[in-house]
């Protein structure tokens, strides 16, 4: 299993990253409020056998089976952390890969979050390189007047990304209220 964690806030580079990003296709396998994540986390599986383990390891109890096709892609788990009330979760706001040996007329990763509606200041950016895959997960809020129900929480995604076998998989993390 490879864990890339979660990628730290740094300065943001005055060119885009890498010429010819593509943007992802996600889909999301599950999602649910109970894990046995303390804390936020990030986790790529490239096997059937990585993402059973990941799941047994984190807790995920729902009654759901989960395969994906690894030959053409990868599984990431993310994780936001223990919550005190219900409300929160998580959402895949966008992903993009940098190819190997992309040309250099593409557009790099910062235009397409421009593009995406993203502001990518208020983004923790990775040093992506090519061959890296780059996903923007949201985190979901209650409103801030809604009454909740006091029971702890973990919230959790599953995504599949179609890409073959990236070099690495990052995540930005965008916190309630940040980064659009």
């Amino acid at each position: 299993m490879i864990a890339n964690g979660l990628v730290s806030s740094g300065a943001l580079p005055d060119e885009p990253l890498s010429p010819g990003a593509e943007r992802l296709g996600t889909t999301v396998l599950m999602e649910g409020v109970y894990s046995s994540a303390d804390k936020a986390d990030f986790v790529v599986c490239r096997t059937q056998k990585d993402l059973d383990e990941a799941i047994l390891k984190f807790g995920i109890t729902q009654k759901k089976s989960i395969t994906a096709d690894f030959n053409s892609g990868v599984v990431c788990l993310g994780f936001l952390g223990k919550r005190s009330t219900g409300g929160y979760g998580l959402k895949a706001r966008a992903a993009y890969y940098l190819p190997r040996g992309a040309s250099g007329d593409g557009q790099g990763v910062l235009s397409l979050l421009r593009e995406d509606g993203l502001n990518p200041e208020n983004l923790p950016l990775a040093n992506l390189e090519e061959g890296d895959a780059l996903v923007v997960l949201k985190e979901t809020c209650p409103p801030k007047d809604a009454m909740l129900a006091q029971v702890i929480t973990s919230p959790f995604i599953i995504l599949y990304l179609k890409v073959k076998n990236p070099a690495n998989v990052y995540v930005s993390m965008i916190g309630c209220g940040g980064g659009k």
